[in-house]
């Protein structure tokens, strides 16, 4: 059986599968506002009844350890996952069964030997359920860490404290046919922030799963190594797709809708990896992402209805993607100055002259946008964050002091953006050599 490290990139992008389980082949349905695309079909109806596979026809091997068999749905089964765990050995395989389930405390698979190589799976992404509502104080619902190729696969991680499934300081991890939801409107007092969330690790794969109801990002990788992220559904979160601070990413074959923005590429200060290179985005879907943006932080300032946003990163290609039905824009380009428009914050006595030491630059550069197909966005620009202010005011032609005017709220700006936006501060800044002190361009 290959490892997770044996996934290599260039054989994971050569796969190319389809979305399966999670999402709808029929293209003329995923554009319609209330179409439920987070469907399960069960592949092989005959061992799914024997409870001997699970409903995407993962075979449960031999030596399986069938966790909490006889529970029935609304029965709390956090002791029997904790005795699976404590009692796990490397390689083996747990299986949670069909229904909704209650668990009380976070499901921690963490850095002792015994969970090398596990698979934890239940029989379906909509077929096992892991409740979390009940359990105030499980900021994590799942939590990996430490550990190495792990397999998680065929179950929905519901309402969790604060993030549905974290990966810490995993090399290799697998997210397969998995959920995160949390139901209910999205508002700033959401305490859901992250579904599908690897950071700090390496060699990850996240396919043909579904993340809903982030209050930050659906499905984020961030300060990571190595990564594909294929064959996934988000929607209604803030942020659909995220890849922050990370080396050799591609991203393919998702769908992002209804959410605030769809696809985003940042490298972001205050972070452990400096910054990121290498990511590439293609063939993905990415319409209708105007659900208002009630986000904190960083990603509270994504215009609503902006379809793929790249912020202060490199080498980022964006190719043969869908993008339609954003009412803001298709594609923002924006440098990190739209985010901190004081020249002071970058010198040597400012807060970001630590990260700009360590590689990381406020500035976006070796971005390419090629043959995407762009429908039916820009109709209704949303203009009040710091970026949509900011990015108007660059459409007006004004240089790199207006950003604090418009921060400010000094500025105007057209209606009518474009549908590729790239707000010309790395230009204007490399033309007036603002920075070259700081050895950034």
């Amino acid at each position: 059986m290959k490892t997770i490290k044996q996934l290599k990139l260039a054989a994971a992008v050569a796969a190319g599968l389809a979305l399966v389980g999670c999402g709808s082949d029929d293209d003329s349905s995923d554009s319609t506002s209330g179409t439920d695309l987070y469907t399960e079909t069960v592949a092989r109806s005959a061992c799914f009844s024997a409870n001997t596979c699970s409903a995407s026809g993962f075979d449960f091997p031999e030596g399986a350890v069938f966790v909490a068999a006889d529970a029935q749905t609304g029965d709390d089964i956090t002791a029997a996952i904790d005795t699976a765990l404590f009692n796990a050995t490397p390689g083996q395989t747990l299986v949670l069964p069909k229904g909704t389930f209650k668990v009380d405390t976070t499901i921690l698979i963490d850095d002792t030997s015994k969970h090398n190589d596990l698979t934890f799976v239940g029989h379906g992404i909509k077929s096992t359920t892991l409740d979390f509502s009940d359990c105030s104080s499980c900021e994590d619902g799942v939590r990996f860490e430490g550990v190495q190729d792990v397999v998680i696969r065929d179950m929905s991680v519901n309402e969790a404290g604060k993030n549905g499934i974290k990966a810490v300081n995993v090399d290799g991890i697998h997210f397969n046919y998995t959920a995160t939801v949390w139901e209910g409107e999205l508002t700033l007092e959401t305490e859901s922030a992250y579904g599908l969330y690897p950071v700090e690790s390496d060699n990850i794969v996240i396919e043909n799963s579904y993340a809903k109801g982030s209050n930050d990002a659906g499905i984020y990788v961030g300060q990571s190594n190595d990564i594909v992220v294929r064959n996934n559904i988000a929607e209604y979160n803030i942020a659909g797709i995220e890849i922050e601070n990370s080396n050799r990413a591609d991203v393919y074959n998702n769908i992002a809708t209804r959410n605030s923005g769809g696809l985003l590429s940042f490298d972001l200060p205050g972070t452990n990896q400096k910054f990121g290179l290498n990511t590439r985005w293609f063939n993905n879907k990415s319409y209708d992402n105007n659900t208002p943006n009630v986000g904190p932080g960083t990603v509270g300032q994504v215009p609503t209805g902006t379809g793929i946003l790249v912020l202060a990163t490199s080498d980022v290609e964006i190719y043969n993607n869908e993008i339609y039905d954003n009412k803001t824009n298709a594609v923002s380009i924006s440098s990190y100055f739209l985010i901190e428009g004081n020249e002071a914050a970058y010198g040597p006595e400012g807060d970001l002259f630590g990260d700009i030491l360590g590689g990381w630059t406020p500035l976006t550069q070796n971005v390419q946008v090629h043959d995407n197909v762009f429908t039916n966005n820009t109709y209704s620009p949303e203009t009040d964050s710091l970026v949509g202010e900011a990015i108007g005011a660059y459409i007006t032609g004004n240089h790199f002091s207006s950003v604090v005017a418009v921060m400010a709220g000094g500025e105007a700006f057209p209606i009518n953006f474009p549908t590729i936006i790239y707000d010309g501060v790395g230009e204007q800044v490399a033309n007036s050599n603002a920075f070259a002190a700081l050895g950034m361009l």
